[in-house]
């Protein structure tokens, strides 16, 4: 439906048609949740698109999934480990898989 909408040179928006992944602390209204890497959100129903998110679809964005994020966004102590969650494990980075994602490369 987008690429027809597309190719007729009709578009959304800036990022019409274009996927994306969003963190998994950025609240969807779907059936993919907010758990912010932790088991006390897993199920969690959530009212409403985030701002952030509703901007984006209305850009034209598809938000296809979510990224694994330290736990909390690594709120929860000035000593946990980067990268980890309860629900995702530890995360790594796509272009340095031996390397922990913290961010930044």
């Amino acid at each position: 439906m987008l690429d027809d909408e597309r190719s007729a040179g009709s578009i959304r928006g800036p990022l019409h048609g274009i996927p994306i992944l969003i963190k998994n602390n950025i609240a969807t209204y779907d059936m993919m949740g907010a758990t912010a890497g932790s088991w006390a959100l897993a199920g969690a129903k959530v009212p409403m698109d985030a701002t952030v998110a509703r901007k984006l679809r209305a850009a034209g964005a598809i938000i296809i999934g979510k990224t694994s994020i330290t736990q909390w966004a690594n709120f929860r102590s000035l000593n946990a480990s980067n990268g980890w969650s309860a629900l995702g494990s530890q995360v790594y980075g796509p272009y340095f898989p031996e390397s922990r994602s913290v961010g930044q490369f």
